[in-house]
């Protein structure tokens, strides 16, 4: 014979867990409509519209929440999520966070030198001389984007002497390695 299961009356439950049970279920299911879109959509096709910092940036929003629903599902067993490793987990996302913010004032919103093609991009000469006066730039991204400028070339590779230039550069880096 089957062995019932003890009923609980709705009384016999405190208030205060049942509304801590309440933002918990309000939370889990705002944590998933804002996955949902992400997690509808092809993983291959979201990552080719991304460029790399929002992937980046998207990664690292996903590590995030797996980490919170993970805190979550700890304080449901009455673990403390402060005292779990979930929490080294999450300080290493925020380590992470702050390598992004970084790249993303170095780089701006990162259209500029964000894709394959584009990461060696010279930056403008406008731009390099201001990071230069910020003590920010150096003086090779400075003479990068004056020779690019010079030959009408943004340094992305999409005209014609982008991959030369990116050959000539390969070329002579092999060649300094030789004298050393």
């Amino acid at each position: 014979m089957p062995r019932a299961r003890p009923s609980t009356a709705r009384a016999e439950v405190p208030v205060d867990a049942r509304v801590a049970l309440e933002r918990f279920a309000e939370s889990a299911e705002e944590i998933e409509r804002a996955l949902a879109p992400l997690l509808e959509a092809e993983a291959s096709a979201v990552r080719r519209r991304l460029r790399p910092l929002e992937r980046a940036e998207t990664h690292l929003s996903i590590a995030r929440a797996i980490a919170t629903l993970f805190e979550m599902y700890l304080r449901t067993l009455g673990v403390d999520p402060s005292k779990h490793a979930v929490r080294k987990e999450l300080e290493r996302v925020e380590t992470y966070e702050g390598k992004i913010e970084e790249t993303r004032r170095r780089v701006g919103d990162g259209s500029r030198g964000a894709s394959a093609g584009e990461r060696n991009a010279a930056p403008s000469v406008e731009d390099a001389a201001k990071a230069m006066e910020r003590g920010e730039g150096e003086p090779g991204d400075l003479l990068r984007a004056a020779l690019a400028e010079k030959k009408g070339d943004d340094g992305d590779g999409d005209d014609a002497g982008g991959g030369k230039r990116a050959a000539r550069g390969a070329a002579a880096k092999t060649s300094a390695k030789r004298k050393k």
